[in-house]
């Protein structure tokens, strides 16, 4: 009697332990990819008709509890096909293939850029003229770019010789900083004409800065700052030509190649010609109504792109005539006073830069940069019987450093520049000579909180050869009042050498001598 119940004990324990195993099922979910089994964690497993359920381990591993009544294990995953399959009660181990669903191509949310806008990230004011507002303008040079802009005025100082000066918050443009890439340009003897050196199909962008700048930059902008981008070699079309000629028979052609070398290297080559040489008089008081013209403009430039490292470096040659006064005068090298009233101008001018910054990889946001720039400017001109000549030798250096002070809310930028000035003019029989050598240092301190306020604020001391040492101190600052609705304020000053002949040709547009 004992062993018979001592049998029926062990065959009952048997017997829970086998439906204590029918209470677990055990299994591995995989993703099948290139004939190979990728195990999937993070996948729901559950009986079908019920809320017992699991989620694979990250080894695609799961263990599920079961009941007799339940057959049928659900497995789905969002991006796959979701798999039932029916589960015998042999113990083993399940094993799950769950193949990926159709996946449709990439969605892309775009909004065109405006045209012309004005930034809402910078404390200044400053718009940014983009390629395609320039070709609403159909601007043939620098000058005529801004005729879609409210911002700034261009008009002709003397129709003679076509010279043309810009207006910013109504004063004149020599009281603002000119610059192409961040570089100062434009400016001295080449202030009159300047206006034209930029063609219109070698400008990919124009940012407009109302009021004192950067110091940065210098200390010369007063009413605002104007700088000019260039196509890029990296990213300009391979091949872009352009012709232009209109009534009065003005003929101009332009040409941009760019040229990927390597996965650093590109460079790129533009072109410029332009002439007009024909006389018109409509309204026909035996003047010329429009100056001739026949200007060659060449640029080459190279761009460097190491990753951490980064240059760039090229050089311009401009070669320019152009002439004025009455129609029937004729440039020519008899002595003595000419029978009719006439204007000549002979430039030629050149120009190399190089630009270099690298950027720390240990330290964030922290980089490096050096600018120099080296120009030469000569003019030989007369205007009647006042002859003018004259030659510009400048040189500029400017070394940047950029940092973080704790966090992103807190930035500087500081640094060393040097510019040198050498002039040669002579009118009529009188000298006008001067040489400037001004070594300067800055430090410029932004602070953002990264939701409505900016404020920056920058001084910079420059030592002057001649006008001694002066300090510059400039502020801006910005704050969102709503999304769309911004107030800025801004403050500083600024300072300049007047070159009293060269920025009133206009002056020596006339019959009379001067002494």
């Amino acid at each position: 009697m004992k062993k018979f119940i001592l049998n029926v004990l062990i065959l009952l324990l048997f017997a829970g332990y086998t439906l204590a195993q029918d209470h677990n099922v055990t299994g591995t979910v995989y993703e099948k990819t290139d004939n190979k089994k990728i195990p999937l964690p993070g996948v729901n497993v559950y009986w079908s008709g019920t809320q017992v359920g699991t989620v694979t381990d990250e080894n695609g591993k799961f263990t599920l509890q079961r009941k007799p009544e339940y057959n049928l294990l659900v497995v789905s995953f969002v991006g796959f096909k979701s798999d039932t399959i029916a589960v015998a009660h042999d113990h083993k181990p399940v094993e799950v293939l769950l193949s990926s669903v159709k996946v449709l191509d990439e969605v892309v949310v775009s909004e065109k850029q405006q045209s012309s806008f004005i930034s809402q990230l910078s404390p200044m004011q400053v718009q940014h003229i983009t390629g395609d507002e320039l070709t609403k303008a159909a601007c043939c040079n620098l000058s005529e770019s801004f005729e879609t802009n409210a911002s700034v005025d261009v008009s002709y100082s003397d129709a003679v010789t076509g010279a043309k000066k810009i207006e910013l918050l109504g004063l004149h443009g020599k009281y603002s900083q000119m610059m192409t890439e961040n570089i100062p340009n434009l400016r001295g003897l080449s202030t009159p004409y300047a206006m034209g050196y930029i063609p219109g199909s070698w400008m990919e962008s124009i940012q407009i800065s109302k009021g004192s700048a950067s110091v940065v930059n210098g200390y010369e902008s007063m009413t605002g700052q104007i700088n000019v981008e260039y196509k890029k070699p990296d990213n300009a079309e391979k091949l872009y030509l352009n012709a232009y000629a209109n009534h009065i028979g003005k003929v101009e052609g332009n040409f941009n190649t760019a040229l990927k070398i390597n996965e650093k290297w590109s460079t790129m080559l533009l072109g410029h010609a332009e002439n007009m040489q024909n006389r018109i008089d409509h309204n026909e008081d035996s003047f010329l109504d429009a100056p001739l013209i026949t200007q060659y403009n060449v640029m080459n430039r190279w761009k460097y792109n190491g990753g951490h490292h980064m240059g760039q470096f090229g050089f311009q040659v401009l070669d320019e005539k152009r002439s004025g006064g009455q129609m029937d005068f004729r440039k020519t090298d008899d002595e003595g006073i000419p029978a009719f009233y006439g204007i000549g101008i002979d430039t030629r001018r050149y120009q190399v830069w190089g630009k270099t910054g690298y950027v720390f990889e240990r330290f964030e946001e922290t980089s490096i940069g050096f600018i120099n720039s080296y120009t030469w400017h000569e003019q030989e001109s007369f205007f009647g019987l006042n002859d003018y000549n004259g030659t510009e030798e400048s040189f500029y250096s400017n070394l940047i450093l950029q940092s973080q002070l704790g966090s992103h809310r807190h930035k500087y930028s500081t640094g060393a520049s040097y510019s040198y000035d050498g002039y040669r003019q002579s009118l009529n029989d009188s000298a006008f000579n001067r040489i400037e050598r001004v070594p300067g240092v800055f430090f410029q301190y932004t602070y953002s909180n990264e939701h409505n306020l900016t404020a920056l604020a920058g001084i910079r001391a420059d030592f002057h050869n001649i006008w001694g040492t002066f300090y510059t101190p400039r502020f801006h600052v910005k704050y969102n009042v709503a999304t769309h609705t911004i107030v800025r304020a801004s403050a500083g000053n600024g300072y300049r050498t007047a070159n009293i002949i060269a920025e009133n040709t206009y002056l020596l547009a006339h019959s009379a001598q001067l002494q």
